[in-house]
């Protein structure tokens, strides 16, 4: 009887091991899509769209009747917009400058971005982190895209509050807003709008991670994220 009992444990244990690498997988092969595709359209068609915007401007200079100015310059403000469009998208897909500053500018400059595109107020404050791996930078930038954007499509918040520090060998993420908040068990026995704080919760088991999510109708919601981060090895 123990012996089979072990046996189920193992066989269980095992397949929890298959998903877990089954997920990061998944996940591993989204982000090398998210980061081809924001190249393509940076280097694609972000140049494009710069290169009509250029000979719309050329255009509009030698234009003799004025019907046709106004059409082109109504023209080029369109354009202007679809080009911003672009490069916001490319920077969501995959920031740049998560790569190549880290993870709190890479934060810092998105919180700012979600201020000016959304009425709700967002402030990022951080402590010294020290040196942060990769995989976990992006697993937390994640995840503020993702509270964020919940903040913007449901909370109806006047200000949210995104919180970095770093508590010994772990990282801890605090996102605030004052919003009318919701019933987080309801939300996660929904299967529709449950998913989004099950890719969270996923995202965050891939890097060793644990998500809290607290929340009352019309008291606001806290999501609390906590990476542990690894021992450095000393050369």
């Amino acid at each position: 009887m123990l012996d089979e009992l072990d046996q189920s444990l193992a066989n269980a244990q095992e397949y929890q091991a298959r998903l877990r690498q089954m997920s990061s997988q998944v996940l591993t092969a989204q982000e090398e899509e998210r980061k081809r595709l924001a190249r393509e359209m940076h280097d694609d068609t972000a140049q494009a769209l710069t290169s009509v915007l250029v000979r719309l401007r050329l255009l509009e200079r030698s234009a003799g009747d004025e019907r046709l100015r106004a059409a082109l310059v109504e023209l080029r403000d369109l354009t202007g917009v679809t080009l911003e469009g672009v490069r916001r998208l490319a920077i969501d897909l995959r920031p740049p400058m998560l790569d190549d500053l880290g993870l709190e500018a890479a934060l810092r400059s998105f919180v700012q971005d979600f201020s000016r595109r959304w009425p709700t107020g967002a402030t990022f404050t951080s402590g010294r982190l020290g040196h942060v791996p990769p995989d976990v930078e992006l697993v937390l930038y994640r995840i503020v895209q993702e509270a964020l954007s919940n903040v913007a499509r449901h909370a109806n918040a006047s200000q949210a509050l995104v919180r970095l520090t770093r508590r010994g060998r772990a990282l801890r993420m605090v996102i605030d807003d004052d919003g009318r908040g919701f019933d987080v068990d309801a939300v996660r026995r929904s299967r529709e709008s449950g998913l989004g704080l099950f890719g969270m919760e996923e995202r965050l088991a891939l890097v060793g991670g644990s998500l809290r999510v607290e929340s009352a109708v019309g008291r606001g919601t806290r999501v609390i994220a906590e990476v542990p981060l690894p021992q450095r090895r000393r050369r």
